[in-house]
Formats: structure tokens, sequence, C-alpha cells
């Protein structure tokens, strides 16, 4: 863990993840009634969402403009408590909560 409370986590252990790009993912938050967990990551040129699925979906994704995120990959997470920006942060529908 860093002094910021940042942390990597190994992909494909208890979940994979799929990155995309803030204004893709932000539509898909909208139309999907669960998104479950989250994880932005503002510190790019353009921001990027991280979602997290089941650990071994990433082998057989292939959903254009995303990037699967498995086995011998990692996310850097922010602290839990983290639900919004600046700075990496969790977030989730508000049925759900994540982290």
């Amino acid at each position: 863990m860093t002094a910021a409370g940042l942390w990597l986590a190994p992909a494909g252990v208890e979940w994979d993840a799929v990155k995309v790009e803030r204004h893709l993912g932000v539509r898909a938050i909208e139309l999907i009634a669960e998104p479950g967990a989250v994880a932005v990551d503002p510190a790019r040129p353009e921001p990027v969402l991280y979602f997290f699925v089941p650990a071994g979906s990433a082998a057989a994704w292939d959903v254009p403009q995303t990037n699967a995120l498995g086995s011998n990959s990692y996310v850097v997470l922010p602290p839990s408590h983290r639900e919004s920006p600046p700075g990496p942060a969790r977030t989730g529908s508000s049925r759900k909560s994540a982290g």
C-alpha cells in the first residue's frame, strides 16, 4: 500500500477487471441495472473505469473498446473509503455499494 492508500491488486484471483474509457463506462453504468463495483482512474489523458467481473471472465472477453484484465494483470485500487474523485475512487450503483 502506498502513502496515499493505493494498492496493487492481482486480477484473475477473486475477480477480473474490464477497463474502459470513462465516456463508455459511464454509459454502461446508465444501462446496467446492477453494475457492481467500479473503480475510477482519473489520472490519464482519458480517465478510465474498471468494472469488476467474476474471475475467469477475461479469458473469453471479446468486446470492442474494452480491455479485459485477468491472470498476470494488476489493477491499482483506491482506498476503500474513497467513493469519488479527485484521485482514484470506487463507485457503484445506488442500490449496491462498491468496495
